[in-house]
This record gives structure tokens, C-alpha cells and sequence, in this order.
């Protein structure tokens, strides 16, 4: 199941072994997730908030 996407763009390419992007994954108590991306040279970012509907399809903010 596909919870949801974003992109992480913006940033000059570079070799595979300079290009370091760090992801986070946040899990709360009542069933939110969050997830947040950083490439680490350009600083660019980007996040995702996903909840879920009573229905049991997720909503993205």
C-alpha cells in the first residue's frame, strides 16, 4: 500500500559517494506518520505528514 510520496529536488548532482540525503521517520502515539528528507550539501528539504481517515485510507498534509 502506498502511503504516500514527495520529492526531493533542487540540489546539484554529484557523484553517488558525495550525495548524502538523510531520512527520518517519525511514528506518534496516535498512528501519525511523519517523514522528512535533507540532502546534507545543498541543505535542501522536504517532509510529509500522513494520517489516517477513519475510512483506513490515508490523508496527506
Amino acid at each position: 500500500m502506498l502511503l504516500g510520496t514527495f520529492e526531493l529536488s533542487g540540489f546539484h548532482p554529484a557523484p553517488r559517494a558525495l550525495l548524502q540525503i538523510n531520512v527520518s521517520f517519525k511514528i506518534e502515539v496516535n498512528g501519525i506518520l511523519n517523514v522528512s528528507a535533507e540532502e546534507k550539501l545543498s541543505s535542501k528539504k522536504n517532509n510529509i505528514t500522513i494520517k489516517y481517515n477513519k475510512g483506513g485510507q490515508p490523508n496527506q498534509n
